[in-house]
C-alpha cells in the first residue's frame, strides 16, 4: 500500500507538476472594482513563483491572499489548459468612514475594516470608542453594525431616496444618533435592534418610514425639523422651525 500511493505520487508529479504542457504561460486576471490592481493581485497571491499550473496549491493560495488583502472579498482561481491561469477577485465595497483619531477607516456592510480612506461621500460612523482598529478586524458583535444596518436599509430599500445621512453616533448604548444632510438630528431606536436578524432589518425599516414621513409632514408645512426623537413609536417629539 505505501508503495503504491508513492508510485501515484511519482506518476503524478512526473504528468502533470513537472509537465512542460502545463508550463504557466499566461495570466488572466479580472477584479469588480479599481482598488485591487492586477499587479497587486500578482505579488499578494504570489504569481511569479507559479511555473507549472498543477504546480501549486490552490487553496492554500485563495486563503494567504484573503489575509493579506482586506480589501478582497473573494477570490476565485482556476486553471485553464494549457496554460493559463485564471483569477476573479471580488472587492469589498465601503458603506461608511469609521471616525479614528485624525484619519478615518473605511468599512463594508458585512463590518469588514477596509483601510484609511478620504472618501468624503460616505457617511461618519462615530462615538465607538475602539482604538486601533486596522485593516481586515471584522466589527461583527460590535455597536459599529447597528449603524451598518441603518445604512444598509436607506441604500436597499425606498427610505434611501428621501433621507441622506451624513453621521451615525453610537456612542449611546441605548440608542444611535442620526445627523442628515439638512442638519436635522434624530435619536433612533428600533425593536431588536442588538440582533441584526431579519426581524430586527423589518422593526429597523418601518421606523425609517415613520422617520421620512414626519420629515416630510413637516416640509408640506413649510416647516423643518431640528431634531425628531424616534425612540418612541408614537406621539413621536419634535421640534420644527
Amino acid at each position: 500500500g505505501a508503495l503504491s500511493f508513492l508510485g501515484r505520487r511519482f506518476v503524478g508529479h512526473a504528468l502533470f507538476d513537472e509537465n512542460e504542457l502545463f508550463r504557466v504561460a499566461s495570466f488572466n486576471i479580472k477584479t469588480s472594482g479599481d482598488v485591487i490592481k492586477p499587479d497587486l493581485v500578482m505579488e499578494y497571491a504570489g504569481l511569479n513563483e507559479c511555473s507549472n499550473l498543477f504546480g501549486m496549491n490552490i487553496r492554500d493560495r485563495r486563503e494567504k491572499f484573503l489575509q493579506l488583502v482586506p480589501r478582497a472579498q473573494s477570490v476565485e482561481i482556476s486553471r485553464r489548459l494549457p496554460g493559463t491561469l485564471e483569477l476573479r477577485v471580488i472587492e469589498r465595497v465601503p458603506i461608511a468612514r469609521i471616525e479614528m483619531k485624525g484619519y478615518f477607516l473605511s468599512v463594508d456592510r458585512d463590518g469588514f475594516v477596509l483601510g484609511p480612506t478620504t472618501a468624503s461621500h460616505l457617511p461618519v460612523i462615530v462615538g465607538h470608542g475602539m482604538p486601533g482598529l486596522r485593516p481586515g478586524v471584522d466589527l461583527k458583535g460590535t455597536r459599529v453594525m447597528e449603524a451598518i444596518d441603518v445604512l444598509v436599509v436607506c441604500d436597499t430599500c425606498p427610505v434611501g431616496r428621501t433621507i441622506r445621512i451624513l453621521q451615525l453616533d453610537v456612542k449611546d448604548k441605548e440608542e444611535i444618533g442620526l445627523q442628515l444632510a439638512d442638519g436635522e438630528r434624530i435619536r433612533l431606536t428600533w425593536g431588536g435592534m442588538s440582533d441584526c436578524g431579519s426581524v430586527s432589518r423589518a422593526n429597523l425599516e418601518e421606523k425609517l418610514n415613520r422617520m421620512t414621513r414626519c420629515l416630510q409632514a413637516s416640509a408640506s408645512r413649510g416647516k423643518r425639523i431640528a431634531w425628531l426623537d424616534m425612540r418612541l413609536d408614537h406621539n413621536i417629539p419634535a421640534q420644527e422651525y
